[in-house]
């Protein structure tokens, strides 16, 4: 019984919700810095995310006529799928925006281009993933 021998028990610690901090682009004068700062950049928001992004399409995508698709058994209900949707979409949005703030200088195109090819493969990413939510909705 609850207050009238030994402790009261505590309320559960709330889960602790990682906050990515926001990327700060260095200041530098050398592009080859921005450079190798932009493919990190891309790197940290892709190579976290790969592993669910897989499992997420094995779980949505439906097979093409004659192709064959690694599915697992189980595959969890559809509010489920459609938070983590929802959560790597997220994910992937804010990658992108952080490309979009980063400030590059007219005469270094190197950078340029390394940005340009970054947002093609996080857009390409984020368009795999909502294919797929979309093929599974409509099979639904």
């Amino acid at each position: 019984m609850i207050g009238k021998e030994g402790e009261i028990p505590s309320a559960p610690e709330p889960r602790q919700q990682i906050v990515k901090k926001k990327n700060k682009q260095p200041e530098t004068d050398t592009e080859s810095v921005l450079t190798d700062w932009i493919r990190s950049l891309v790197n940290s928001t892709l190579d976290p995310l790969g592993a669910s992004i897989a499992t997420f399409l094995s779980y949505t995508r439906q097979p093409k006529e004659g192709e064959e698709i690694n599915r697992p058994k189980q595959i969890p209900k559809d509010d489920v799928l459609q938070r983590e949707h929802a959560r790597l979409s997220e994910l992937l949005l804010r990658g992108l925006l952080d490309l979009d703030g980063v400030e590059i200088p007219s005469e270094w195109q190197t950078a340029r281009k390394e940005r340009k090819e970054g947002v093609r493969r996080v857009q390409g990413e984020l368009n795999r993933v909502d294919e797929a939510w979309g093929e599974k909705k409509a099979a639904a």
